[in-house]
């Protein structure tokens, strides 16, 4: 009986190790706990004795992959949290709005931030595609829709993404190899959901019409893309002028690209020691409701508010399918369409 239980094929002892991890974090509501007891079960479910895993265990925590590996998951957080206290991703938005048409626009917002993972990435997303709902004309459901499908299209190989880094280090592959293999399912992607999902949008043409205000929105786009163009670029430098970098690990390139995105953010528009305090020690980023209690979301650019970020109000909750939860994407603070 034993050996039949240690003989189950290792891609089901994975799958139930991580349904361990799933209903261990359920129970007690601590991910550090559920992943230890995922750990647990597999170390356990695997023929090794206890100094074999021991073992195992040093060599990962003494690899320079795990460590930058790590050291990125970190980076990637702290950036997400600069550039948005940066103001960095409402000048994405005004400059979509300016720029593109609505269709264009609703499915750009979401792109653009889903290069940048973040916790709840797409509830920070969700007032940025309503505030491009002027006429509040769409249904509620398709716009939730737009902006979950949109935020994730880059996640099978942008390698900010840790699944995507993580299934490049179980397949061996570099990074640059990973990406060229996986980049078609993002196309695959973006023609679904236009397909699916921006048809039902009603064509409308962009707000900015006037040359200076179709300047300034260009401006604003240059400036909102410009940390993630840094990124890439130092990345690609770093990978091939710099080999011995790759050699210490191969994420140490990606490590650099990061840092220098969050230096060239900083050195654009400084955050003050406060600011980087709540970036660097805050366990998650906190939905602030709107002071009207109302939907969060901006005006008409270019002289909207910040938007701030969604909150699960009674409004929203009402609008919200039966048994659908705060968090799922049909309750996304997005307002009712009239009728």
């Amino acid at each position: 009986m034993v050996h039949q239980i240690l003989a189950v094929p290792l891609l089901l002892k994975i799958v139930l190790s991580l349904f361990v991890i799933l209903g261990a974090n359920r129970l007690t509501g601590r991910l550090w706990a559920a992943v230890l007891a995922g750990i647990a079960v597999f170390a356990l479910w695997t023929p090794r004795s206890p100094s074999e895993l021991l073992t195992a265990f040093r060599m990962r925590v003494s690899s320079a992959d795990d460590f930058f590996f790590i050291a990125i998951l970190f980076l990637v957080v702290w950036m997400s949290a600069q550039m948005s206290a940066a103001g960095t991703m409402k000048r994405i938005v005004t400059a979509a709005e300016a720029l593109l048409p609505r269709r264009s626009a609703l499915a750009a917002v979401p792109m653009l931030i889903g290069f940048l993972p973040m916790p709840g990435g797409a509830l920070f997303s969700a007032p940025l595609v309503e505030a491009l709902d002027r006429e509040n004309a769409l249904d509620a459901n398709l716009k939730a829709r737009i902006n979950y499908w949109f935020r994730h299209i880059w996640e099978y190989w942008w390698p900010l993404y840790p699944g995507a880094l993580l299934a490049a280090e179980i397949f061996r592959l570099p990074p640059w190899l990973f990406m060229a293999i996986q980049i078609p399912l993002s196309l695959l992607a973006i023609g679904s959901g236009w397909f699916f999902l921006l048809r039902r949008v009603p064509p409308a043409a962009a707000l900015g019409r006037r040359d200076e205000l179709r300047r300034a929105a260009r401006d604003a786009a240059l400036q909102g893309i410009a940390p993630i163009a840094v990124l890439t670029l130092v990345y690609a430098l770093v990978s091939f002028l710099l080999p011995s970098f790759a050699q210490i690990s191969k994420y140490l390139p990606m490590v650099c690209g990061v840092v220098a995105a969050m230096a060239y953010l900083q050195a654009r528009q400084a955050l003050p020691a406060a600011a980087w305090k709540k970036i660097l020690f805050s366990r998650a980023p906190r939905a602030s409701p709107s002071p009207s209690g109302s939907c969060a979301s901006t005006a008409p650019w270019p002289n909207s508010p910040s938007p701030t970020g969604p909150s699960p109000c009674a409004s929203c909750r009402g609008n919200s399918p039966p048994g659908a939860s705060p968090s799922s994407p049909s309750s996304w603070c997005f307002p009712s369409s009239p009728g």
